[in-house]
């Protein structure tokens, strides 16, 4: 799992993670909702490089009868020079990151169980006011009723901390913004031949801690809410290497605990029609590329509607079995947690570069782009970002990686938001128990 996949004011999370998920070339199995191996669907035949483990440096998980464990634990230290994410009197920070987790996954030749746990232990040098605890623990299965059909389900809870430089964050508080989120998904998909059919519906609980402020302790008003989607998506297999794709969603939510701000309540509906190809020509390019239609409603008259044009595309190119290029691109409507500043529309492209210079040794460099227009108030966000990361796998149970991140925030008029730059540097070590 990528982990949603910390550090002092919350901003440090932004860096270990990303240090956290090129500290182990390949995380543990999950269990899939429905096998693609050898079908027209397979998009997993390149090895990328940082998934390619090498000859020597295979891990060796621990067996419980009929399933399989694989424990890891991480530690990190981070170096950050604007901790609060300020245009002015910056303050750096030094910090420290435990994240152990375990994945339990069956090893049946037909269906799957799966348990997953990892938790975020956070310790700031310097205020313990930013000290926290987070995790995430699933339980999912998979239940082959034929060579074709298979159902899918799983339920999720999480602890959660907010990021100072997430868009629309509430930057205020004096200790972090922390959510509980618990959701629960259901997925049927049909593989007939070259055709392959799936229907999902997933509900989600969030709710948020009080907020802690200098002045005292506030309840998160207009940030409760449940959400339920329903998705149907259908693939049409050309070739083994070519699929047309569409994808319709259909999402209500619904805000909580806001009768008596009807200012604040957001409930409306999100509709998602999108349609595309993907592909895979092996060692060389493969992806996924859908656009479409996105429309936002509300059901309270103060919020406007927003529609238009939505996407998403996400494009590894191999230019060479040491030099892979990967484009990720989106344009979606998304809720911040803020209720100053409730919804936006994201527009965002990332493009990174990965290359073997040794088997055991690889680095990495990406950069990226995203505008964010608000409504209600209106306003408009650009952040620009820069990545560069190393990683040496140093035997098969412990790697070391080094990263650096910097961030910029330009947000206009600059009454309504802050103008800020964080740069960050972080070490961390994997060891896969």
């Amino acid at each position: 799992m990528t982990k949603n996949r910390i550090f002092h004011s919350i901003l440090l999370a932004a860096a270990v993670q990303a240090a956290v998920s090129l500290s182990s070339p390949a995380h543990a199995q999950e269990v899939t909702a429905a096998p693609v191996k050898g079908t027209d669907f397979d998009r997993t035949r390149t090895v990328p490089i940082l998934s390619r483990i090498p000859p020597g440096y295979e891990k060796n998980p621990i067996r419980i009868g009929s399933f399989v464990a694989s424990p890891r634990i991480e530690v990190d230290l981070s170096v950050i020079d604007n901790a609060y994410a300020r245009p002015s009197d910056k303050q750096s920070n030094v910090g420290a990151l435990i994240a152990p987790s375990v994945n339990i996954i069956s090893d049946w030749s037909r269906h799957q169980l799966g348990l997953t746990a990892d938790a975020t232990i956070l310790r700031s040098f310097t205020i313990s006011s930013e000290n926290y605890t987070a995790y995430t623990v699933r339980a999912s299965g998979r239940y082959d009723i034929s060579q074709a059909l298979f159902v899918y389900g799983s339920v999720t809870r999480r602890r959660l901390a907010e990021l100072r430089t997430d868009p629309g964050a509430i930057t205020n508080t004096v200790a972090p913004v922390i959510s509980n989120v618990t959701e629960g998904t259901g997925r049927v998909t049909w593989s007939p031949g070259r055709l392959r059919l799936l229907a999902e519906t997933k509900y989600t609980d969030i709710r948020f801690d009080d907020f802690k402020f200098a002045s005292g302790v506030q309840p998160a008003i207009g940030l409760n809410r449940t959400l339920w989607s329903v998705t149907g998506r259908a693939d049409y297999a050309i070739t083994p290497d070519l699929a047309l794709v569409g994808v319709a969603r259909r999402t209500h939510q619904k805000f909580l605990d806001v009768a008596a701000v009807p200012q604040l309540d957001r409930t409306g509906n999100k509709t998602e029609l999108q349609a595309g190809a993907s592909f895979e020509l092996p060692d060389l390019i493969r992806g996924e590329v859908t656009l479409g239609y996105i429309d936002v409603s509300y059901n309270s008259p103060l919020f406007q509607k927003i529609s238009g044009f939505g996407g998403r595309a996400s494009v590894e190119y191999f230019a060479s079995r040491l030099t892979s290029f990967r484009l990720n691109a989106a344009r979606t409507v998304e809720e911040s947690g803020n209720p100053q500043f409730p919804q936006y529309v994201r527009s965002s492209v990332n493009l990174s570069v990965d290359h073997e210079l040794y088997r055991d040794f690889v680095i990495s460099a990406a950069a990226g782009y995203m505008h964010n227009r608000y409504y209600n108030p209106d306003r408009t966000q650009n952040r620009p970002t820069a990545t560069l990361s190393a990683r040496w796998m140093i035997n098969s149970r412990m790697s070391l990686a080094g990263r650096y991140d910097y961030v910029h925030v330009d947000t206009k008029p600059s009454g309504l938001g802050n103008n800020f730059s964080v740069n960050s540097v972080v070490l961390g070590l994997t060891l896969q128990l």
